[in-house]
């Protein structure tokens, strides 16, 4: 049940911080209940570059959820293609191999789809393959040319180059785009209408894109809209009712109360860390294991998974309970950099807030 009005301590939290964005959307959840509260404006897609008439922001507004796309699409989809036997974990990313020149290649022969998952892969966190390259192909060679950025399965290094690495491997897998499978197959028969890389006339959207440009209907990661229906990286637009929703489905999956393309212990194993002090599981954020985490000061440090999107959007689910919360703004509307700091004060106050509410209901 979706209840407008978040509990006193979080509508404070909320009011305090979203009107320095154009558009902001949050929710805290439990497997019974939605608090949720909204704020700003956004504007009806077109057919055009042009927006069409703006409207108030609601549950249903589409966000850029940025790197939300690794936890909630990327991740799933390769652990479900593992489930049906169409790809192995342990695999490298054979696919991209005769691409890549040395020392990459070697390094990649070493590399386990699973170290790209969780970011122990030694790869780069990030390349602006954007500057230079006009076409897929031309990113994926540029990317080839890359060193390595350290051994594999020693350290952690969130890494953007890892997932679209593996946005190709699943393309790869498929013979056709993966977004296009993952929205027929993950999510179009949940009544979830997540799209990829932009979206279609007459969607509310909250615009994504920086001062001086065109209406934001693509995905305002540059590397993104290079690749296309093949990142893996970013890409995602999706709403604070599809995010909820999803991440609801992907715990009840995991607990056996529904039928879904993941087995229960697909969903278990994309939750839990390899080792206990490790800093991502495969495919999804923890929080940071001492001090400041913008997963809020109260966290379960070691039970507790998210994600981050650098246009301005997190969520952070506690499995064991099932409670979460999801915080949706479109930071990037006013510049690359703008609001970043105030950003990270919002996520760590109102998540602090969401474990605070630990009765049963928010």
């Amino acid at each position: 049940m979706w209840c407008p009005g978040l509990p006193p301590n979080l509508q404070a939290v909320f009011d305090r911080h979203a009107g320095r964005f154009p558009a902001c959307a949050a929710c805290v959840f439990t497997p019974g209940a939605v608090r949720f509260a909204t704020a700003g404006r956004a504007a009806v897609a077109t057919a055009t570059s042009r927006a069409g008439p703006d409207v108030p922001v609601d549950e249903h507004t589409v966000f850029d959820l940025a790197s939300l796309t690794k936890a909630l699409a990327t991740a799933p989809a390769v652990f479900t293609l593992a489930a049906q036997g169409r790809l192995d974990l342990d695999d490298p990313p054979r696919h991209l191999l005769p691409r890549a020149q040395e020392p990459l290649r070697t390094h990649l022969a070493g590399v386990r789809l699973m170290q790209l998952l969780n970011h122990s892969a030694g790869l780069p966190a990030y390349a602006p393959f954007f500057e230079t390259c006009e076409t897929p192909d031309q990113l994926l060679a540029a990317l080839g040319a890359l060193p390595p950025a350290g051994p594999a399965g020693k350290n952690f290094l969130y890494s953007d180059i890892g997932y679209i690495i593996l946005g190709h491997h699943l393309s790869s897998v498929l013979g056709s785009s993966w977004t296009d499978w993952a929205r027929d197959t993950l999510f179009g028969p949940r009544g979830l209408g997540f799209s990829f890389w932009g979206v279609g006339p007459g969607a509310a959207l909250a615009c994504n894109q920086e001062p001086g440009g065109a209406f934001g209907g693509q995905v305002h990661d540059e590397n993104a809209r290079i690749l296309g229906p093949a990142c893996g990286q970013a890409g995602l637009f999706g709403s604070l009712a599809q995010v909820t929703r999803w991440l609801q489905i992907l715990r009840e999956i995991g607990d056996g109360r529904q039928a879904g393309p993941l087995p229960p212990a697909a969903v278990r194993r994309m939750w839990t860390p390899l080792h206990p002090d490790d800093a991502f599981t495969p495919g999804f954020d923890r929080p940071s294991r001492t001090g400041f985490t913008t997963a809020g000061d109260s966290v379960d440090r070691d039970n507790t998974v998210g994600h981050l999107g650098f246009s301005g959007t997190a969520f952070w689910l506690h499995p064991p309970t099932g409670r979460g919360g999801v915080l949706l703004t479109n930071r990037v509307a006013l510049g690359r950099h703008a609001f970043m700091e105030e950003l990270r004060t919002f996520r760590n106050e109102f998540f602090t807030e969401v474990w605070r509410s630990s009765d049963s209901n928010p």
